[in-house]
């Protein structure tokens, strides 16, 4: 807006638009300094690269049986903001509900899969395993 009106730089403006779009100089025609190709951009490499590993974790979390125990708990559609909750807690508060989600909260039940201790049973009733939800809603 400033330079507009004058010639000069009217015209440097159509010849500069003209060499991006369709009348780009050819190889031979640049100057030696200009044949190689342009440096990479490293910002640009490192959001690339970026992008593949999280696509290649997310595609690795879904074909692990995690996975699928997991989305039972909680369906895929409600991770995002599951995540957001996580980051929100203290660790210690979001770990616990990790647990308690997963079902390897430190209950017979998980610590008996582990080889922890030798009963899944309940240490209050004795009668059924000791998992998250006897645990939580029925013992």
């Amino acid at each position: 807006p400033g330079h507009m009106g004058i010639s000069g730089n009217e015209h440097a403006d159509r010849e500069a638009k003209l060499a991006i779009t369709d009348r780009s100089s050819t190889r031979d025609l640049l100057p030696c300094c200009l044949h190689h190709p342009l440096p990479a951009n490293k910002s640009a490499i490192r959001a690339h690269h970026q992008s593949q590993l999280t696509h290649l974790i997310s595609a690795m979390w879904r074909a692990s049986t995690r996975y699928h125990h997991t989305e039972c708990h909680l369906p895929h559609r409600y991770l995002s903001s599951f995540r957001k909750l996580l980051f929100s807690l203290p660790r210690k508060l979001s770990t616990v509900l990790v647990y308690l989600i997963t079902g390897h909260a430190p209950l017979r039940n998980h610590l008996h899969c582990i080889g922890k201790v030798p009963s899944c049973l309940c240490s209050f009733c004795d009668n059924k395993p000791e998992t998250v939800d006897h645990f939580l809603f029925h013992c």
